[in-house]
């Protein structure tokens, strides 16, 4: 058995259509690595696994698991392997159990994943990175998040090391700091987006850094520190001013959307007419976008009408209120509640019979929505 030999059997079986050729590749590399007049190695191993790695969708699922056995003996035998081939090799066996069904033996190669991310703070390849990336996203789509953020630690060790370019550190950033917000872990989520917004803006990325700087809003307007809100939003405004494109697009709109939140938070109403400025131009970009029908287009025009009432147009923030409730993607119960706001609006400006209207129809959206 030679390295080249295993590369030749790894693309035959990387290009077997059917259970049948695929176990005919799988027979021949069980003979090589029973072979014990060879010496092991660490480059035999990893020949020998990737063979496996290609036979797991349509190989015999024994005899797959019977030579990522030898894979793992051989390994160790050399005295040669690292962490990172053993996570390929647990990972690989918890796909192949998975597939078949093994739920137990899958959650076992599952677990010797995770141990290794709980406490390993040694070297880390790029395929070590990889295999916690994909478990990590695993238990993120089943919202198993405190294991989610166990493996994307490692994730995060590893593109903070020179052994990643700063553009590809900083696509990990933008997509880090969103996953870090999505588990509610505001704190980290706030000093990862810092980490990328400084680095987007030495990039002279600013698509980035105005996404990132959003990313910071996001996370102090969920701690309730408005003060820190508003002035991340207002460098991503200033980022997207000199940076035109970024203007009319979907994170135009949503830094501006987020923008028009924080002013109303801040309660103060000397800047209500210019939040209420932003708020049109918000909408005015995703009636560009083709959003109209969206539930972001619904809540810019609810902050529309909130804003108008605060500046004391009662039948204009009345009408304001009914149109964001009309908008067809609005949540049921956001639009129930607008038209509650539209009753008071209308009773307000002395229209007893459209606040009549308004608070009626707000009933039948909650009857119709429990």
């Amino acid at each position: 058995m030679t390295i080249a030999d295993l590369k030749r059997l790894a693309e035959q079986a990387s290009a077997a259509s059917n259970a049948d050729a695929a176990n005919q590749v799988l027979a021949r590399a069980a003979a090589m690595a029973r072979d014990e007049s060879l010496p092991a190695s660490r480059e035999l191993a990893m020949a020998l696994f990737n063979v496996a790695g290609a036979l797991v969708p349509l190989g015999a699922p024994g005899g797959v698991e019977d030579l990522f056995g030898a894979v793992q003996r051989m390994l160790i035998a050399s005295g040669e392997s690292r962490t990172d081939d053993h996570l390929l090799l647990w990972h690989n066996l918890g796909v192949l159990y998975d597939r078949h069904g093994a739920t137990e033996l899958h959650q076992q190669a599952l677990a010797r994943v995770s141990q290794v991310a709980a406490n390993y703070d040694g070297p880390l390849e790029r395929c070590g990175a990889d295999v916690f990336l994909q478990q990590g996203l695993t238990y993120r789509r089943h919202g198993q998040t405190e294991m989610m953020r166990v493996m994307l630690r490692q994730v995060h060790r590893y593109m903070m090391s020179d052994a990643c370019a700063p553009a590809e550190r900083l696509a990990w950033l933008s997509a880090y700091a969103p996953m870090l917000l999505e588990a509610g872990q505001t704190d980290e989520a706030a000093v990862v987006a810092a980490q990328g917004a400084e680095l987007a803006r030495e990039l002279g990325d600013a698509l980035s850094e105005a996404s990132l700087l959003n990313s910071i809003a996001r996370s102090a307007t969920s701690r309730h520190n408005n003060v820190a809100a508003l002035a991340a939003l207002q460098r991503a405004l200033a980022v997207m001013e000199v940076a035109p494109a970024l203007a009319d697009s979907q994170l135009g709109a949503a830094v501006l959307h987020n923008l028009v939140g924080a002013h109303l938070s801040a309660a103060d109403p000397s800047r209500y007419a210019d939040a209420l400025a932003l708020s049109e131009r918000v909408i005015d970009i995703l009636r560009g976008l083709g959003q109209a029908d969206s539930d972001d287009f619904a809540y810019a025009l609810y902050h529309r009408a909130l804003l108008t009432e605060y500046l004391g147009d009662w039948v204009g923030a009345a009408r304001g209120y009914a149109a964001a409730a009309a908008v067809p993607g609005a949540a049921a119960a956001n639009a129930a509640e607008w038209l509650s706001l539209g009753g008071r609006a209308w009773f307000e400006a002395g229209d007893f019979d459209a606040a009549s209207d308004c608070y009626l129809a707000a009933v039948r959206r909650r009857v119709a929505n429990p």
